[in-house]
């Protein structure tokens, strides 16, 4: 009886310490990423096109500082709608990173999917949409916009890319 009693009570002693175990919790390394890297907030500039003269040593950075620049890359498209509005940009609170994908005559769209800090590096994720051919040349390209107050140190700051490609 004595020592039904004992096992009773290391029993309940063992179960009880069992429960009060922190749990632990396992990440992965993408989790890890996550958890480490800062959401940029960002705005698409809307109504602008590659020159046809673009020249990809224009850009000495990945993304563009200065109006002077942006002007030798990108003409405003124009149309008579109202929606043609280009979006202002300010180049003095404001950087612009682009995309722009090679010439082609595949009908083609640019999706942001996100853009995340992580110390100094900021990955952009976006797909690529194909359509059918068309019967023109087209070079796609998107335009993201970030506030620099955002970005802590421009000088050292590094771009990847990464393109997911979406065939419809």
């Amino acid at each position: 009886m004595k020592n039904l009693l004992v096992l009773s009570i290391v029993s309940l002693f063992l179960s009880c310490s069992h429960n009060n175990k922190q749990s632990t919790v396992n990440y992965t390394n993408e989790d890890k990423i996550i958890d480490s890297s800062k959401k940029i907030d960002y705005e698409i500039g809307s109504n602008y096109f590659v020159k046809n003269n673009f020249n990809s040593s224009l850009i000495d950075k990945s993304y563009i500082d200065s109006k002077s620049v942006f002007d030798s890359v990108f003409g405003v498209a124009r149309t008579m709608s109202p929606q043609s509005i280009p979006t202002e940009i300010d180049f003095s609170t404001d950087i612009v990173i682009p995309i722009i994908l090679d010439q082609t005559n595949i009908g083609s769209t640019i999706t942001i999917d996100s853009v995340r800090l992580i110390g100094h590096q900021l990955n952009v994720n976006y797909t690529v949409t194909e359509v059918e051919p068309i019967s023109y040349v087209i070079q796609p390209s998107e335009l993201i916009i970030i506030k620099k107050k955002d970005i802590l140190d421009l000088d050292n700051l590094k771009l990847k890319f990464e393109k997911t490609t979406k065939v419809l």
